[in-house]
């Protein structure tokens, strides 16, 4: 029910598509999307005078419109008003979102934390200290603003909590900046909770249900069940607090993950393939579909990217019910547009961001790339050998249907690049390819893993989904790591402005002239893009100079020592991830020795992260120390 793109002619090359169709929303989207990020960034003031100045910009637009309406103007004015109009409608509602936080935060700052209500709504994030979490403050049923909770322990979702801490204003560091644009206005470190009440209300039953699944899929009894709960219910504390999750990222699969469009796709096809088996009317059906479909995307805790997606499956449901055909990009760009005027802190949401562009993308790209593939890789000698024989034929059913897969998340990357490359400074070269080897192992998860958890809850356990969950996510994990010791799975990329336009002009530039390239130009084109990343990762450990590198780990040391293709690492900082995610982004893929100054745990507790990361040769301690190494390091055995 949502994107969905016909890849006709696309495997086989024989027909060229058309150029799409752009939606009349998108260049709208666009603009009031960077109005809001521009005001809530601080790169466009919000007090007063900006607001003086963008309610009369609106009144100017929607005059324009009006006197064109009623006098004939041009209509080479009509699509810059209403651009205009557009902008400053989003720059007015992020300069009363910003407003309504610093009230917030003023009447926060006026009552101790003990008196507050704060309700989480979001997992808990593992962090160096403990676990930070979002909630909703409130004070005598009234929501006040939204706050980040710093915790020693995990809390879930939906949890109403009371405690006793200390009220902390965001600073003025890029961190706070970010928090500020998604509507947080403060921050609590909690010396105490007091209490904590189970959800309630409308959706309490509901969250309820969640904590049951949850707990019956047991994240915290292994990595590969930590997987599981996070594929299916979006449940990804655990996951996050795993070395492999670093690996997840490395291999540009982390949407693998975060249950999204394709997650709620996997779960409305099975829901429609049982209610299409009953005798229900096409209304009910719809209703009962949208329905279930909705309380999957509250099950999985509403991320983003979910609620999106449901979405416009309700539009799609729509236009069935009124017997038009339903235009994915058209319904993703009335969609979020709505979303964003409705919540400007969605903006600068990461996750509303890529997953916008990403349905963008295969509305755009999937078709395209899959002919192009198609074309550089047809054999029409071998074709007509397979063509003969039913084996065959499936043959290039199969291979048909592996081009797609691969042109739809090369599709997805794409659209996706600019910002990425903006908020995370890296490509995953092997991104598309992971997730064609990844995503059906994932979604296969996905069934069994609601099954398993749902007839665990009502004593009906079964050992065999247990045993084919566990396979299921032993075989991701293997694949996972067997493509993360690929010596090109990822490379740094320049971030900031350069890195953007490096990544959106070849996509402008496709849409725009839309070529259409000879198989010689493919296959000279697909030889050098697989060609030079190789290359050059192959002569990097040669050209590599002799460098010292002071890794960014926060609260702790480490220091990477390297002269071509030798690594030295001396000490690992703090325990967490912070070591593995720095030496990823400094491109380094082997070390020779960790060498630990001292047993104190910034300096020596980021080893355990580097365990199935990034081979290690050996760790050596200093003299007189050895004899004290803690036994959770585990070392050496685990190198």
């Amino acid at each position: 029910m949502t994107a969905s793109v016909s890849s006709r002619g696309g495997a086989s090359g024989e027909r060229f598509p058309d150029r799409p169709h752009l939606p009349v929303t998108i260049p709208p989207l666009v603009c009031a999307i960077l109005a809001e990020r521009a005001v809530l960034t601080g790169r466009l003031p919000s007090g007063p005078g900006t607001r003086t100045f963008l309610v009369p910009l609106l009144v100017l637009s929607a005059g324009v419109l009006l006197l064109r309406r009623g006098r004939g103007l041009g209509r080479a004015l009509v699509w810059p008003c209403v651009l205009v109009a557009v902008a400053s409608l989003g720059g007015l509602a992020a300069c009363g979102s910003l407003a309504e936080g610093r009230r917030g935060l003023e009447a926060l700052s006026s009552v101790p934390v003990s008196s507050l209500e704060l309700r989480t709504v979001e997992d808990s994030h593992p962090t160096r200290r403990g676990f930070l979490t979002r909630a909703e403050a409130s004070l005598d049923d009234r929501r006040i603003a939204d706050v980040y909770l710093s915790t020693r322990e995990e809390l879930s979702l939906g949890h109403t909590v009371s405690c006793v801490g200390r009220l902390r204003e965001l600073g003025d560091d890029d961190f706070a900046i970010s928090c500020r644009a998604r509507g947080i206005v403060a921050s609590v470190s909690v010396s105490h909770v007091r209490g904590s009440s189970r959800p309630g209300g409308a959706l309490g039953p509901v969250l309820r249900l969640r904590e049951a699944l949850v707990g019956a899929l047991d994240p915290g009894s292994s990595p590969e069940r930590a997987l599981v709960a996070g594929v299916c219910c979006g449940y990804r504390t655990a996951l996050m607090g795993d070395p492999s999750y670093e690996l997840i990222k490395l291999c540009g699969v982390a949407h693998l993950v975060a249950v999204s469009g394709s997650h709620l796709s996997i779960v409305t096809g099975i829901i429609a393939g049982a209610l299409g088996r009953t005798a229900l009317r096409p209304p009910s059906r719809i209703a009962l579909l949208a329905s279930l479909s909705g309380i999957f995307v509250l099950l999985c805790g509403s991320p983003v990217s979910a609620v999106r997606a449901w979405l416009m499956s309700l539009v799609a449901m729509g236009s069935q019910l009124a017997g038009r055909r339903a235009h994915s990009a058209s319904s993703a760009g009335v969609v979020a547009l709505c979303m964003a005027m409705a919540d400007p802190h969605l903006s600068c949401d990461l996750g509303f961001l890529l997953s916008v562009s990403s349905v963008l993308g295969l509305c755009a790209l999937s078709r395209y790339l899959s002919w192009a593939l198609g074309t550089a890789l047809r054999l029409p000698h071998l074709e007509r050998l397979l063509v003969r024989r039913a084996a065959g034929r499936r043959a290039l059913h199969c291979g048909g249907a592996l081009v797609d897969a691969l042109a739809a998340s090369l599709a997805a990357q794409a659209a996706t690049l600019p910002i990425s490359t903006v908020a995370f400074g890296r490509l995953p070269l092997l991104g598309p390819f992971a997730s064609v080897l990844l995503s059906p192992i994932a979604y296969a998860m996905i069934p069994v893993g609601l099954a398993h958890a749902l007839l665990s809850n009502v004593g009906l356990g079964m050992r065999a989904l247990g045993l084919a969950l566990d396979a299921l996510a032993g075989a991701f994990g293997r694949v996972l790591t067997l493509l993360a010791g690929l010596p090109w799975t990822s490379r740094t990329l320049m971030g900031g402005p350069w890195g953007f336009l490096a990544a959106m002009v070849p996509l402008a530039l496709v849409l725009a002239f839309w070529p259409h390239p000879s198989r010689r130009t493919l296959r000279a084109f697909m030889a050098l893009s697989l060609g030079v990343p190789v290359v050059l990762t192959l002569c990097a450990g040669v050209l590599q100079g002799p460098r010292v590198c002071v890794l960014d780990v926060g609260q702790g040391d480490a220091v990477l020592v390297q002269d071509g293709r030798s690594a030295v690492l001396v000490d690992a900082g703090p325990a967490d991830d912070s070591c593995a995610r720095e030496l990823a982004r400094l491109n380094v893929r082997r070390l020779d020795a960790v060498v630990v100054t001292h047993l104190h745990d910034d300096h020596y507790g980021g080893v355990r992260s580097l365990v199935g990361c990034i081979p290690v040769g050996s760790v050596l301690v200093g003299q007189g120390a050895s004899g004290n190494v803690p036994p959770s390091l585990g070392m050496p055995q685990d190198f």
